[in-house]
């Protein structure tokens, strides 16, 4: 396959992860804050500054916290933030577009459908009357055209790199919420409940509640999930599971597996995982955890441009922390 073709393909990937997952957590948080009692430790949800610094931007507005308003508007509805959902969809459709031969009908009739919906002058309007449900079109919309893949797209080397794609995008999203959640929650001022709910948040944010439940007997702690998040390779969503199914369709792709500098470090990061599961590391600990995994992560995604995109420029996935007025 031309490294041209890989390149897309991979960003495709990506660009639709990326928006599935701000959906989700951004609709997982603000239902949570609604639905919840303040006496309730499921009424507590992750503060908007930090839903922000999940997705890399670290703005304020003069030092203030930014209102509800604002984070929509970043993380949502501003097509010239690289991270918003609105700029990866069109991302993605311009890299779909590029690659209409590769995939099916259905895939590129999915993605564009999607992007002519989040498109309209009325998008900030919606997100201030009923912003649930403009991120469960959104999450629909990304599970269809997952769904669609598997079902009507050749598993060639394309259907690996899509995939691929996608995988990374994961283990890097589910590691940077852990990332944030657990630096706020060792601050010695956070109470018990607010640590519980936010670790109930994540867990609804990634579609993890009932699996977590079924997998343990565990109290609901912003531990217990973090090492669910991070090691339990039956969710797809861990890190785990992510990293290995990243290494599984980048396997599938090589044709000298065995020599890839990207597979040899995924290889190496698995391993790393396995043994951190074993010496189940507190929550300082886990902080540092998943710092190197976001480094393995960063390493590996430089390695796979290497490999196989020729060294193409990676995308922006983020802007510079700005001001906002």
């Amino acid at each position: 396959m031309l490294a041209r073709i890989a390149h897309e393909l991979f960003w495709l990937g990506r660009s639709v992860a990326r928006a599935d997952h701000a959906a989700r957590i951004l609709d997982g948080a603000l239902s949570t804050e609604l639905e919840g009692r303040h006496h309730d430790p499921s009424a507590v949800t992750l503060s908007l500054e930090s839903l922000l610094a999940m997705r890399g931007d670290t703005a304020q507005t003069n030092g203030l916290a930014p209102s509800q308003d604002d984070v929509l508007n970043i993380l949502v509805a501003d097509p010239d933030h690289p991270g918003s959902i609105v700029a990866s969809i069109s991302a993605g459709r311009d890299r779909a577009r590029a690659v209409r031969d590769v995939i099916s009908l259905e895939m590129w009739q999915t993605i564009n459908i999607l992007q002519m919906k989040v498109s309209g002058d009325d998008l900030q309007d919606k997100l201030r009357r009923e912003p649930s449900a403009v991120f469960e079109e959104i999450r629909n919309r990304c599970a269809l055209f997952w769904g669609v893949q598997r079902r009507s797209m050749l598993r060639d080397e394309g259907w690996s790199f899509l995939n691929a794609g996608a995988e990374i995008e994961t283990a890097d999203m589910v590691a940077r919420m852990l990332v944030v959640t657990l630096t706020v929650a060792n601050d010695s001022e956070v109470d018990e409940d607010t640590r519980v709910g936010s670790a109930l948040t994540l867990l609804r944010a990634v579609g993890g509640l009932q699996a977590f439940r079924r997998t343990t007997s565990a109290p609901s702690t912003l531990l217990e999930v973090t090492r669910f998040l991070l090691f339990h390779a039956a969710f797809p969503d861990s890190i785990t599971a992510s990293v290995e199914g990243l290494r599984r369709a980048l396997v599938r792709a090589d044709a000298a597996p065995l020599d890839s500098p990207p597979i040899l470090r995924l290889s190496r990061l698995s391993s790393d995982l396995a043994l951190n599961r074993q010496l189940m590391p507190s929550a300082p600990d886990m902080v540092d955890t998943l710092l190197d995994v976001q480094r393995d992560l960063a390493a590996i995604d430089t390695a796979i441009a290497d490999r196989y995109f020729a060294g193409a420029h990676r995308p922006a996935l983020n802007s510079p922390a700005r001001q906002h007025a």
